[in-house]
């Protein structure tokens, strides 16, 4: 049975882990959060599996290397799948300044694997 305890103490472990930088330790965590056979939908980027994300968020903390993962503003839960609202920081490349990004995920388990995540993230916008 999944707890909402758990699924918090994931998520906070999850973006903990990115902020590292650690493809290792990113590696590994995902690989214990999600089915081997997980399903990952992004509108900007269609639809990847297990390693096509991993390849994904690679180029993005390289693209970005000082790239910051907020802890979720929201979480939700109902039966098999949450909700997660958080935003993320970094300096953009072209001009310099700080910006953030708001972003959503929703995903559905099945026992305590994520088997697909759905993401939207918004446009970066440059901080105050």
């Amino acid at each position: 049975m999944l707890s909402e305890q758990k699924v918090r103490e994931d998520a906070l472990r999850w973006f903990g882990t990115c902020n590292t930088k650690d493809m290792n330790a990113i590696t590994s965590l995902w690989n214990e959060l999600v089915a081997p056979n997980v399903v990952y939908h992004n509108p900007d980027v269609g639809v990847l599996g297990r390693e096509g994300f991993l390849e994904l968020l690679r180029g993005f903390l390289n693209e970005s290397p000082d790239l910051h993962y907020k802890a979720p503003d929201d979480l939700i839960m109902q039966g098999d799948k949450i909700a997660v609202r958080h935003s993320y920081s970094r300096t953009d490349p072209a001009s310099g300044k700080r910006q953030t990004c708001l972003d959503m995920y929703i995903c559905y388990f099945s026992g305590d694997k994520i088997t697909e995540v759905w993401e939207v993230a918004g446009p970066w916008q440059d901080e105050a």
